[in-house]
């Protein structure tokens, strides 16, 4: 069962107790390598930064995903040589990059701890497994994902079949409600309230 349940109409709000939970729970951001697969706005490196991460790696294919990021990385610690600034924004490293293709195109990755947000696979189907099989492929501690609470079931059967998991090691450690703002174009609702978990995957 998971740990903990929070319900915040802001997604931001969320993000942040995800980011509390990994930090205070199992203390895997401190000191540790951290990377952010499809990292969007930024918001869950920035985090990992400011918890205390020795290094945050955050990737992501989109262009103005990744500018958004930086402007928000300034935004919240300040440019370098501004005296506010924090040593957070200097451990960030933002990489332009295709998560599917990690594994090719820097086989020598090696991270301690994943934190995502992956698609959730309504548009390109299988797509949040792709992100999964990334991230297990470069983590050598732990990984934190979010998937929708309708897919638990499948998520567990995917770990222990083809990420070679024991049944234990892959767990929901929260479960989350939050409303999702429309991202496309083909969104019709304003925002949509879903239910989320947040998985853990012990990788060792």
């Amino acid at each position: 069962m998971p740990g903990w349940c929070w319900r915040e109409g802001k997604a931001h709000h969320v993000i942040h107790q995800i980011q509390l939970k990994v930090a205070n729970s199992y203390g895997e951001f401190e000191g540790k390598v951290v990377a952010d697969l499809g990292c969007g706005t930024g918001m869950l490196a920035i985090g990992a930064a400011a918890l205390g991460a020795g290094q945050v790696l955050a990737f992501d294919l989109d262009q103005d995903a990744l500018e958004t990021a930086q402007e928000n990385v300034r935004g919240i610690f300040g440019d370098s040589d501004d005296e506010a600034d924090d040593d957070g924004a200097a451990q960030i490293e933002f990489v332009r990059s295709d998560v599917r293709l990690l594994a090719e195109q820097q086989p020598r990755l090696h991270v301690d701890t994943v934190i995502m947000n992956p698609p959730f696979g309504t548009r390109q189907k299988g797509v949040d497994m792709d992100f999964l099989r990334a991230a297990a492929g470069i983590a050598g501690t732990s990984v934190y994902s979010l998937h929708k609470t309708s897919t638990r079931d499948f998520i567990q059967k995917f770990a222990v079949k083809t990420l070679g998991l024991a049944t234990g090691a892959a767990t929901v450690v929260a479960q989350l409600r939050y409303d999702l703002p429309p991202t496309y174009a083909f969104h019709r609702l304003k925002s949509k309230d879903i239910e989320v978990d947040l998985w853990r995957f012990q990788m060792s």
